[in-house]
């Protein structure tokens, strides 16, 4: 095999990206993922949503720009790009103290186009029964899209221009020669020499890079969601509630996730008790949108720290949280304007690498030279994307990122307590 210049760990979206940017940029690219496609852990399992509205303030460029380059993309590829905007739905009026504060969050962050609505502002966007909102935030800037079909798509734009993708392999240690980067180990292609390294893997980093002698607090956190048969309602932009979360696809199938108050499966095993006096805090807090679950599942940890294949080449996942969905389906049902009935054709589960304050490393590192960190998105890493495979590629380069990325440095966890997140995820 060829030695290539930068290799890519994970062929996600966000390792997608990176090759695709690096690729243009004529840069000699090598993306290795131990699936046996492209998005095949969390990219391929996210309900599709490219949300600017709601981020932290740390992530809102990366958003914005993140969405630019998602247009342009989709003028190059199908992938069921839809821009219906983002509306955020109270359904009591308690809720309205939260929609405001993220109208505060917003505005402050430059998005001045997303407003608060009445409830009739509300039911011009969506069809609703009488009295089912007290009002709203509507954001313009959002869409969304086929999660699944948008990775494919990535990696052929980045094939296009050179990009190469070796699937089915595992890479088992980052190679350092004094202190730089010299290549990668694999499971079955022995060495593979570079000068740069981009760790894109998901839950797989913190195995990974903690051969460096580097340690990232991420979590896998199951996040389970849905899809439905076609229902005759039809709306455009996504909607969030407490209780339901929901997109509809263009041919009328609904995509489903529990809602702000979501509850997320966090799976407990001895690694738990690493940095455990900063998690706890984190758990209590969210306690209401957390729910332990003990490693009882088959081979489950093995799937976490390394991503072990089932023998039909699935990965072996817990089971989805179903009960969770078919909530949210009913919630979801009983305020859309005749009641439609809601039928689930399928559940699926992702695992979401969370970090403790909830936002991403994003990172070119000195010591080892030529290490370039994407991972810890926590359930964002779809929507932004494209933008962080611009700052990648760049500092490959050695130009500056075209965005500030201060706040996603690996070395905050370092240097002290980093803020609890406002919601898990």
């Amino acid at each position: 095999m060829k030695a290539p210049s930068v290799i890519v760990v994970g062929a996600g979206i966000v390792g997608s990206c990176c090759a695709l940017e690096l690729a243009r940029a004529g840069v000699d690219t090598l993306v290795i993922e131990k699936g046996l496609s492209v998005g095949w852990e969390a990219s391929s399992r996210s309900m599709g949503s490219l949300r600017i509205q709601g981020r932290e303030p740390a992530e809102i460029p990366l958003a914005v720009e993140a969405l630019r380059r998602w247009r342009e993309l989709a003028s190059k590829a199908e992938f069921e790009f839809v821009e219906g905007g983002n509306l955020y739905l109270a359904e009591h009026d308690r809720e309205l103290d939260v929609l405001r504060s993220l109208h505060e969050q917003a505005v402050s962050g430059g998005l001045e186009d997303v407003r608060l609505l009445d409830s009739r502002g509300v039911e011009r966007l969506v069809p609703l029964r009488d009295g089912a909102s007290k009002g709203g935030l509507y954001s313009p800037y959002d869409a969304q899209c086929d999660p699944q079909r948008a990775v494919a798509e990535v990696a052929r734009l980045a094939e296009q221009v050179g990009a190469r993708f070796l699937l089915g392999e595992r890479v088992t240690e980052v190679l350092v020669r004094g202190e730089k980067v010299r290549g990668v180990a694999t499971a079955a292609h022995g060495s593979i020499m570079c000068s740069h390294v981009v760790v894109a893997c998901g839950v797989g980093t913190p195995r990974l890079i903690r051969t460096l002698g580097l340690e990232l607090p991420i979590k896998a956190v199951g996040v389970t969601q849905a899809e439905s048969r076609a229902v005759s309602v039809t709306f455009r932009p996504t909607l969030r509630a407490m209780r339901f979360s929901a997109r509809q696809r263009p041919d009328g199938r609904l995509v489903l996730g529990a809602g702000l108050e979501t509850r997320a499966d966090q799976f407990v095993s001895l690694s738990d008790f690493t940095r455990l006096v900063e998690w706890l805090p984190r758990y209590w807090v969210h306690r209401r949108n957390i729910r332990l679950s003990f490693d009882l599942w088959p081979r489950g940890w093995q799937y976490v720290r390394g991503g072990v294949e089932g023998r039909s080449g699935e990965l072996a996942y817990p089971g989805p949280n179903q009960a969770l969905i078919d909530r949210a389906a009913r919630g979801l049902s009983s305020v859309l304007a005749g009641s439609p009935e809601i039928v689930i054709d399928r559940y699926w589960i992702g695992l979401v690498d969370h970090t403790l304050d909830g936002l991403p490393v994003i990172e070119s590192l000195d010591r080892p030279a030529g290490l370039q960190l994407a991972a810890g998105f926590s359930g964002h890493g779809l929507g932004i994307a494209p933008a962080v495979g611009g700052v990648v590629a760049a500092a490959v380069l050695g130009a500056t990122p075209p965005l500030d990325i201060g706040a996603f440095s690996i070395r905050r966890f370092a240097a002290g307590r980093v803020p609890i997140p406002e919601r898990f995820i």
